[in-house]
């Protein structure tokens, strides 16, 4: 399989899709509450706690949300928070 087509497949894997939107909606969070930018995380860090492990697991149905999917979505929210504090404090 060549580069190409292997960046082709990614693109088209909803793991990636799903992790690059929770992602970058934690960026896009943690950047508009500007100078709160790292209180603004810590609470979006125990929102989105919550929202992963308690809310999807009881309440997403189709399909059902499993542990290890809650798990990769509140990975993707980590990364994005880190990636939007650290362009806050950095630039």
């Amino acid at each position: 399989m060549n580069l190409l087509s292997s960046i082709g497949k990614a693109g088209e894997s909803q793991g990636f899709i799903a992790w690059n939107a929770h992602m970058f909606f934690a960026a896009f969070v943690v950047l508009a509450c500007g100078r709160y930018a790292v209180a603004g995380a810590c609470v979006f860090f125990i929102a989105s706690a919550i929202k992963e492990f308690w809310f999807d697991l009881r309440y997403e149905t189709a399909p059902p949300q499993t542990l290890t999917d809650s798990a990769i979505d509140f990975a993707g929210y980590l990364s994005g928070l880190v990636l939007g504090c650290v362009w806050v404090l950095v630039v």
